[in-house]
């Protein structure tokens, strides 16, 4: 071995002697903590061996950097438990890494990782796009398949996607099939006990649903406003699902309104637009009663009864049910802004029928009419029909509907009704009692026998039960009004021949 000093390239070289040529050379450092290998004037900066096949970097006299036995690297940690080991102690930046170009970026794959990082190794990847070039300090998070997560220099994170900032701040992309009913799944959020929270997609559509007996309730201003409960139903208002009676089979359910849950539950349908822009006939809301299809079996609609503005809101309700063999609704009922009802039903069908649970007789009605009234249940009462069908009114005043003249034509005197009403039977009876009507002893006529005299004044019509099928019998009732002027007309014809007799009587008597 020889020294030499060569001004032109290093300040001293060590070289094998005689030929010349450079020579491995030991340097015995010894083992210490104190620097064996420092420099001049500063004796506590330098290299120091702290053990067999150990090698230490000191600065300000503390050991900074480690290489152990095993090849592995510690700094600020003496006793490197991996490769590469940092212990930054109490301080907050533990590493920076920092680069001139456009940004800077670490990578960590196993031994498998090709040199793209896109096949086989597992890689941890910071500040690096998938070719190694540096990507605006954008962390990227790898596995054998390729780029897992990324988190963009703007503050994006991106799952699945090395795009985030088109979807949003926080993106989630593609799917895991989990098998079973949980198909593709987006995310997966659980308590580790029984119960779990998934995202699921499928084609144009997002859903969420839990694995357990769980609800999914859902907050503003840290107060639950809303829950679907284990069963399904939708909970507004409320965190409690009914149990009795018809509403626990609601799917769902809105309790009381906005500043007080324990009060009358709301629930409206709004037009899209202002009262002053909506016009008569122009539909407010509309509730449909359909099969799975969307097929309309009856309807209730809210419509404009004449045009709105500011301060008025004319409307009127629209019942419509779809009769059988048909395929559409058709209006029923109408209950207009001023309160007048109007009804429609189809041929061969009962109209209106008013039922009571009273017994016959006059302490409850079938209807009452009243007039002067100003609202509900209001007014001075002009007519009534009983329960047990006495028709009563105020002025006691019963006549057909138009008896003006102008209504009328081929007018002609009616002809004698002396025969037809001398041989009408009036008979004394009493109602059957499974019939339901008041059984005391009542005058009257049978229809059997009415129609043997004059088959005109008799109507017969089937029975039906309530649903409007046909009984396979029929019932006979008397026009008991035309019935009523028949008797007039034959004591009219009583009268003229009294007269007649009382002037012959007169005349006899004078002569």
């Amino acid at each position: 071995m020889g020294v030499k000093f060569n001004p032109f390239t290093s300040k001293l070289d060590i070289v094998d002697s005689p030929s010349g040529e450079f020579s491995d050379i030991e340097l015995a450092l010894g083992t210490q903590t104190a620097p064996s290998l420092s420099f001049t004037g500063d004796p506590n900066t330098g290299i120091y061996s702290p053990g067999a096949d150990q090698l230490a970097i000191s600065t300000g006299g503390t050991g900074r950097l480690f290489v152990d036995a095993s090849g592995y690297v510690g700094v600020g940690q003496a006793s490197p438990s991996t490769y590469f080991h940092i212990n930054g102690g109490t301080v907050n930046n533990v590493a920076i890494f920092e680069s001139t170009d456009a940004g800077a970026g670490i990578i960590l794959k196993d031994s498998t990782g090709s040199s793209t990082l896109q096949t086989n190794g597992a890689v941890l990847q910071f500040g690096v796009d998938e070719d190694n070039a540096v990507a605006n300090s954008a962390i990227t998070f790898r596995t054998d398949n390729g780029e897992r997560l990324r988190l963009t220099s703007d503050g994006k994170l991106g799952l699945g996607t090395g795009s985030p900032g088109s979807f949003g701040f926080f993106a989630v992309r593609g799917s895991a099939a989990l098998g079973g009913s949980y198909g593709n799944v987006s995310a997966h959020f659980s308590d580790g006990a029984t119960t779990s929270l998934f995202i699921k997609h499928a084609a144009g559509e997002l859903g969420y649903f839990t694995d357990g007996a769980v609800a999914q309730t859902f907050y503003t201003s840290s107060t639950e406003r809303a829950r679907i409960d284990s069963s399904g139903r939708l909970l507004v208002g409320t965190a409690s699902s009914p149990s009795a009676g018809q509403g626990q089979y609601s799917r769902i359910v809105v309790q009381g309104y906005i500043g007080n849950d324990t009060s009358a539950g709301y629930f409206s349908l709004a037009r899209g637009e202002a009262a002053t822009s909506i016009t008569s006939g122009e539909t407010i809301g509309v509730i449909n009663f359909t099969d799975n299809a969307g097929n309309t079996f009856a309807q209730i609609i809210a419509d404009a009864d004449a045009a709105a503005g500011s301060g008025d809101y004319p409307g009127r309700l629209v019942f419509s049910t779809t009769a059988d063999g048909e395929s559409s609704p058709t209006e029923r009922m109408r209950i207009a802004s001023n309160g007048s009802v109007a009804t429609f039903c189809s041929n061969a069908t009962d109209g209106i029928w008013a039922s009571s649970a009273a017994t016959a007789g006059t302490a409850r009605n079938l209807f009452i009419g009243s007039y002067g009234g100003s609202n509900v249940y209001s007014g001075t009462i002009s007519y009534r029909v009983y329960t047990n069908g006495n028709v009563v009114n105020t002025n006691d005043s019963y006549g057909p509907l138009v008896s003006d003249i102008k209504y009328k034509e081929n007018i002609v005197d009616a002809g004698s009704q002396w025969d037809d009403f001398k041989a009408i039977k009036f008979r004394k009876f009493n109602f059957k009692p499974e019939t339901g009507f008041d059984t005391f002893t009542q005058l009257g006529v049978i229809a059997q026998e009415v129609e043997l005299v004059s088959p005109g004044l008799v109507v017969e019509t089937p029975d039906v039960d309530e649903n409007g099928n046909d009984l396979g019998t029929t019932t006979k009732t008397v026009k008991s009004s035309v019935l009523t002027k028949k008797a007039l007309i034959a004591l009219q014809e009583a009268m003229e021949r009294i007269e007649n007799l009382e002037a012959e009587v007169a005349a006899l008597k004078g002569s």
